[in-house]
């Protein structure tokens, strides 16, 4: 599930900031946002090189669980269970601020016009993206579908003052993680999918893609932890008091016909 959950957000950070824009002028970002997308972070520039409100949005997978499907008992069995993932964006416009005759930027203050209007139309963005690149690799690798969404305002906890701020909730079902391939796989083919197609789908050079070889390259040398071939179920077979009688036996057939000593190995 964890990978399952990192393949989520980098799809989701590169459908909302697609690398091939990146470095080009005047590019159409999806979302008013820009570049300024981060990854499971709120970050501001300490000083602002000019006095305006940029916006942010930060992308995070918070609550994860996996759900037994039908009348499967064991949810670790790969396969057997329905991941589901909140995917949370924390949408804010910087205050600017003065401080000792310079400008600095503050995560978010309270709320105004603008700064409303600014996270009303960065949401409907974010929603519109989600809804049209989950059909486009590399999201459609992972995201299964979209149950619910909220939003949420910020609140000073003291004040109660509305900030310039909003979470916004995607609550999802994904893809199950933890189908891995064959030890002797290298690079981005030894990840375990959902990551594995996600990192594949991934731009060369793409924030993303370098955060998955950094991954494939942690994982050292799978083939010390020994693969579950068979398993064996061995079981001594011995007829009761009021049985049938056996037939003749004969261990020759296939399989063994009457009381045959020894065992059965399944």
């Amino acid at each position: 599930m964890s990978l399952a959950r990192t393949a989520l957000r980098l799809a989701v950070i590169e459908a909302l900031t697609p690398f091939a824009l990146i470095g080009t002028s005047d590019p159409a970002w999806p979302t008013f946002a820009g570049d300024r997308v981060l990854d499971s972070t709120i970050e501001i520039d300490d000083e602002a090189s000019a006095q305006r409100r940029d916006p942010r949005v930060a992308v995070f997978v918070d609550e994860a669980k996996t759900e037994a499907l039908g009348t499967a008992q064991d949810v670790l069995t790969l396969g057997d269970g329905r991941e589901r993932a909140t995917l949370a964006f924390e949408i804010m416009v910087p205050a600017v601020v003065r401080h000792d005759d310079q400008l600095w930027l503050a995560p978010a203050a309270g709320t105004d016009a603008m700064a409303e209007g600014f996270l009303d139309m960065i949401e409907e963005q974010i929603r519109q993206r989600i809804n049209d690149a989950q059909l486009l690799k590399p999201l459609c690798d992972v995201l299964v579908r979209v149950d619910e969404v909220t939003s949420n305002p910020w609140r000073d906890a003291d004040l109660d003052l509305r900030l310039s701020a909003r979470r916004v909730e995607f609550n999802c079902v994904i893809r199950q993680g933890g189908r891995w391939p064959a030890p002797a796989e290298i690079g981005l083919a030894a990840l375990p999918s959902p990551l594995r197609e996600v990192a594949q789908g991934l731009p060369a050079g793409s924030y993303g893609r370098k955060v998955c070889d950094t991954i494939a390259s942690a994982l050292g040398d799978r083939a010390v932890f020994p693969a579950l071939a068979e398993l064996r179920l061995a079981a001594r077979l011995a007829r009761q008091a009021g049985d049938a009688p056996a037939p003749t036996p004969d261990a020759t057939t296939t399989p063994p016909a009457g009381d045959v000593a020894g065992k059965v190995t399944l």
